[in-house]
């Protein structure tokens, strides 16, 4: 016996098995539950690290020069400073040019280095010999905490002073004046101490453009009519250090 197959539905077979293999195409969660088991999808988990680095702060001070003369404008490259013959009555200045390279904010601090006897400037054949850094009329520097801090130069001062008269980056010109120029009026001044955590004299509170800034540190000094006449020597201390 012979069994012939609807021609019709044939067809409509054909066209259901051609729209379903079309369905599971398009239908990707489909096809892998229906055609693939279900093992075959990957598994994913995910997780977060945190990173965190800390840079160390670095810091190099240089003396980049000196002025000196009895006016203070003959500069050199070098690191002493000449303050020159002193007639009483009529001050000599200097001063010490500083270059702070640091990636963050700092401080500098200048001293004396002598402790004993109690003075910057000592004859170098006798240190009993010397000269008094404040005793005519200068204050020692214990910071820039108050306006008395430092002093304007008077025609009877003596003794020897410093002061920041020019920074490129946060002066403090309430502390050291707005002078302009290192033999500026308007300048202020103080007395060295052998203690450099008292003289912090110029801080900055932001970090320059390639971390370089640059300080000039002057120097005025006079002595009264009974000052042995001999040649006087001392060391004056820069220290710079990172803001912690």
């Amino acid at each position: 016996m012979k069994v012939h197959a609807d021609k019709g539905l044939v067809f409509i077979f054909i066209i259901g098995l051609l729209s379903f293999l079309a369905w599971l195409g398009f239908d990707n969660d489909t096809y892998y539950n229906f055609i693939k088991p279900e093992y075959a999808k990957a598994a994913t988990s995910a997780g977060t690290s945190t990173l965190n680095v800390t840079v160390a702060a670095n810091i190099a001070l240089a003396i980049v020069g000196t002025c000196d003369g009895a006016a203070g404008t003959v500069c050199d490259a070098d690191s002493t400073v000449n303050l020159g013959t002193l007639t009483a009555g009529s001050s000599n200045k200097g001063n010490i040019q500083v270059r702070s390279t640091s990636n963050d904010t700092i401080t500098l601090a200048v001293g004396r280095d002598r402790a004993n006897p109690t003075t910057t400037l000592a004859s170098t054949a006798d240190t009993s010999v010397n000269i008094s850094d404040s005793a005519g009329g200068i204050d020692a520097f214990a910071g820039c905490i108050s306006p008395d801090a430092t002093r304007p130069w008077q025609v009877a001062s003596t003794g020897l002073g410093f002061g920041i008269w020019k920074a490129s980056i946060d002066k403090d010109t309430t502390c050291w004046g707005a002078g302009t120029t290192v033999s500026d009026a308007l300048n202020r001044y103080a007395a060295l101490q052998a203690s450099n955590g008292a003289n912090t004299a110029w801080t900055t509170t932001s970090v320059p453009t390639a971390g370089i800034a640059f300080a000039s540190v002057g120097l005025q000094i006079d002595v009264s009519t009974t000052q042995r006449a001999t040649t006087y020597t001392g060391d004056v201390v820069l220290t710079e250090t990172t803001t912690p």
